[in-house]
This record gives structure tokens, sequence and C-alpha cells, in this order.
């Protein structure tokens, strides 16, 4: 079976749950007050309102994440992840625009997020997402990029 084929890549409940189970084993968390497995399901996908009295405060899985504040479904943006960390040569965003059907700007600027994220240590890909760091391919220099060659001195008379 292929990794590809998991069901949180192409359902968006799916990836929702699957996420909320790797990210809240014991429950969900509040993210404003940290009260550990006492909130409750509100209306909407995924979100979620803290019962503790003080607080009131609603979330969802992404929330703090850098999936967070998107319009991507959560499942194109865990194919995104799978795909960016896990190819040999690394992806650009033109590859993942063609392969989900999504504006060119949109990955531009996850995909730039998510390597932000992978720099900075904010995020490590689990499980699924090999850790190899995508390498860039070398361009051949041209003549008209190389650097000048210097000219010799011709030597000075005195």
């Amino acid at each position: 079976m292929s990794m590809l084929s998991a069901p949180y890549f192409h359902d968006e409940n799916a990836a929702r749950a699957y996420l909320e189970a790797m990210r809240w084993p014991d429950g969900p968390v509040c993210p404003h007050c940290s009260t550990v497995n006492n909130a409750y399901v509100i209306k909407g996908k995924g979100k979620y309102r803290c019962a503790t009295p003080g607080c009131r405060g609603d979330f969802t899985v992404t929330i703090g994440t850098v999936l967070g504040n998107t319009r991507i479904p959560l499942h194109k943006s865990l194919f995104m992840i799978y795909f960016l960390f896990s190819s040999k040569r690394g992806s650009n965003a033109n590859q993942l625009m063609h392969l989900l059907g999504v504006h060119y700007v949109t990955c531009r600027h996850t995909v730039r997020r998510l390597r932000d994220a992978m720099e900075t240590g904010f995020f490590v890909p689990t499980e699924w997402v090999a850790l190899d760091r995508p390498t860039k391919a070398a361009k051949p220099k041209s003549a008209k990029t190389r650097a000048p060659k210097k000219a010799l001195a011709a030597p000075s008379k005195e």
C-alpha cells in the first residue's frame, strides 16, 4: 500500500482527525489557558470551545502551527508537507500548483512558511516525512554569469 493512498491525503475530515490524534493524544488542549481535554465541539470544521469558565476561547487543531491561518484544505496541506520534504531533489511551488490545483502564489507562500519553520526548528516533520534537506540542483555557469578574468598587470618600469 502506497503512502499516498492514506485517507488523510484525500479527505478533509480524515486529515483533521489524523492531526488531532497526532497533536492531542490526550484530548484537545486549549492554546489560551492550556487546559487538557476540557473542550467541546462547536459548529464549524473541527472547531472547539474551551469549557473552562474563565477562558471560553475558540480554537482548532491548526491554531499556533504553520498550517494556521491558511485557506488551503487540510488534506492538501498534508500532501504538500509530505511531497515537499520527502522528494529527493526537493520541489517547488510550481509543481505543487499543478498537483494540488491551488494558485501559485498560495503554494509559494505555504512552501516558504514550511521551509522557514523547518530551518528555525519550529516544525519537525514526524513519522511519514523524511528529514533529508532538499537540495538545489547546481546551475551550470554561462559565460555571462562568470566572474571576469583579472587582467595580468604589466611589470612596472622603475
